[in-house]
C-alpha cells in the first residue's frame, strides 16, 4: 500500500514539474521586430548614394563604400519591449 502512495506521490510530483517546465518554456521567447535580406530596397528605408559611387543596393547586400553614403530605417516603436537587442551583419571586402 505504501508503494502504491510513493508512486501516486511520485507521478504527481512529475506531472506539476512537467507542467511547469512547459509553461516556461512557453513563456520565454524573442520576437523578430524587424529582418531583411537586403536582396532589394526595403519600402520606408531612405539610402543615400553621398558619394556617387557604386549603388548601396547590390543584390543581396548593402554597399557603404564611403561616408556619405547611408541607409537610415523606418522608426520602430520599442517602447513595449525590454531587454532589446539589435543584430548587424558587416563584412569588409578588399580592406
Amino acid at each position: 500500500m505504501k508503494l502504491l502512495s510513493n508512486k501516486k506521490h511520485l507521478l504527481k510530483s512529475a506531472t506539476l514539474l512537467s507542467v511547469f517546465l512547459f509553461l516556461q518554456i512557453m513563456g520565454f521567447g524573442q520576437v523578430t521586430i524587424h529582418s531583411n535580406t537586403c536582396a532589394a530596397a526595403t519600402a520606408g528605408w531612405t539610402y543615400t548614394n553621398g558619394d556617387a559611387g557604386l549603388a548601396i543596393q547590390q543584390g543581396g547586400y548593402w554597399l557603404i563604400e564611403g561616408t556619405g553614403d547611408k541607409i537610415i530605417s523606418e522608426t520602430f516603436d520599442v517602447s513595449g519591449y525590454t531587454n532589446l537587442t539589435l543584430t548587424f551583419q558587416v563584412a569588409t571586402y578588399g580592406a
